[in-house]
């Protein structure tokens, strides 16, 4: 059985831009959405984020869910 290693370049692979769409300082957000799965990385403060993605009438939603309790 052969094994082909995922290829981040694949067409499940979508990347996609966010202008000021940072929530930490409003800076270019940008998302990799990968098997339905999201991350985000803004390239101004560094931010690193696995946002929710919900798809509505108007459009797609991202959500950044809280990381815990402080």
């Amino acid at each position: 059985m052969r094994h082909e290693p995922h290829s981040p370049t694949t067409d499940a692979t979508k990347d996609l831009r966010l202008p000021n769409g940072c929530l930490l300082c409003g800076g270019d957000l940008d998302v990799r959405v990968t098997d339905g799965a999201a991350r985000s990385f803004c390239g101004h403060c560094r931010w690193i984020s696995s946002p929710h993605m919900q798809r509505h009438e108007d459009g797609i939603h991202i959500v950044h869910p809280a990381g815990g309790i402080a």
